[in-house]
């Protein structure tokens, strides 16, 4: 699983062959940090909604099932 820029923005990429679920940390300006889990399907991508973050990072990632 991987965090990439895209023409839209962020997405979490899962390149392998079962679901993924991965855990996003959101950084804002004031030294604040949100983290949210996105699952992602087999060989496909979510998009990674800044909501007013600086950057963000993929911190950990666990198979859906």
């Amino acid at each position: 699983m991987r965090i990439r820029p895209d023409t839209r923005g962020l997405v979490l990429l899962n390149v392998c062959s079962i679901c993924k679920a991965g855990i996003v940390e959101r950084v804002f300006r004031d030294g604040r940090r949100e983290q949210q889990t996105l699952a992602v399907a087999t060989r496909a991508f979510t998009p990674v909604a800044p909501n007013g973050a600086v950057s963000a990072r993929l911190v950990s990632e666990v198979p859906c099932r």
